[in-house]
């Protein structure tokens, strides 16, 4: 087990040290807050039930009786929340010898880094294995796929047949795709979309696909519709996507990219008696995946 001593820093224990510093960004946005929705969890498990809605009303005859619809319980998606924990332990000697305070508190702040560069990584693997077999959903589909499948029969894809690169026309049919999607009674799904969503490799196209007022690569003067129309209300660049090439598009799905916390970021400290070690640890527990796979169509770019 790793500790750290007065050997660890030895600049630590001599003055004229002006400032620590590490390489990187002193701080970064936390970003799949915006991308999931966020519930609490008092359980080691919670389910998410689907359910089909009824189909579109008949005419009654005069004098006969009416028809009487039902309903059918879906697929069922479990939400097993896991712990994931990090800590550090020093010895009472360098805590005693070292002159530098700001050296002590920046463990406790890289240990949240830690915590919060965690999460990130655990949410952005949803959408990084959208398209992986090795981890399918209720229906037994990856979360992007050609082929949906509900209890009633119906199916629905939230993935072209053959995946494409990011382009203007690119977009304008992974939105007909999105808005032809029907339910699980056969009618439209009146799926609306929400945001587009790329790695880092992909934010300069993206730029000059959505802003530019004229079609992007072509000689004449036809608009771009997608500007004109608006029909991406939202870019997020995420940076722990690790495709160069998958992009997705995020609809208004109900119960779809979730993330459950059972416990919240928690921070402990005790001293042990024998060697009088400190030890500092941080824990949270919680689960993150989807429900309604329509909260996502994707491809895998080209």
């Amino acid at each position: 087990m790793a500790v750290i001593n007065t050997g660890t820093f030895l600049k630590g224990m001599w003055p004229g040290v002006q400032e620590w510093f590490q390489k990187g960004a002193e701080d970064f946005p936390v970003q799949f807050q915006s991308i999931f929705e966020q519930r609490t969890s008092s359980q080691s498990w919670e389910d998410l039930v689907e359910y089909s809605g009824m189909g579109l009303a008949a005419v009654k005859a005069q004098g006969q009786a009416g028809v009487y619809d039902t309903m059918v319980q879906g697929d069922v998606v479990r939400f097993t929340h896991l712990v994931y924990e990090n800590g550090y332990m020093v010895t009472k000697e360098e805590i005693e010898d070292n002159l530098y305070p700001v050296l002590a508190q920046s463990r406790a702040k890289e240990l949240r880094r830690s915590m919060l560069r965690t999460q990130e990584y655990v949410h952005a693997n949803v959408l990084n294995r959208a398209f992986n077999t090795d981890y399918t959903g209720a229906d037994a589909a990856t979360l992007a796929a050609t082929s949906h499948s509900y209890k009633t029969g119906y199916t629905f894809a939230n993935r072209p047949t053959v995946d494409v690169a990011l382009s203007e026309a690119a977009i304008e049919d992974m939105i007909i795709l999105l808005q032809a999607t029907t339910d699980a009674r056969g009618l439209p799904a009146l799926l609306q979309q929400r945001r587009l969503i790329i790695p880092r490799d992909l934010q300069f196209e993206a730029e000059r696909i959505l802003k530019s007022p004229y079609r992007v690569g072509g000689a004449d003067n036809d608009i771009n519709a997608i500007k004109a129309m608006g029909v991406i209300p939202e870019v997020l660049v995420w940076q722990y996507l690790t495709s160069a090439t998958a992009w997705y598009i995020q609809t208004n799905a109900p119960a779809g990219l979730i993330t459950m916390n059972r416990r919240p970021i928690t921070l402990r400290d005790e001293n042990e008696f024998d060697t009088e070690n400190a030890k500092y640890k941080a824990s949270m527990r919680f689960s993150a995946g989807w429900g309604n796979p329509q909260a996502i169509f994707a491809t895998d770019g080209s």
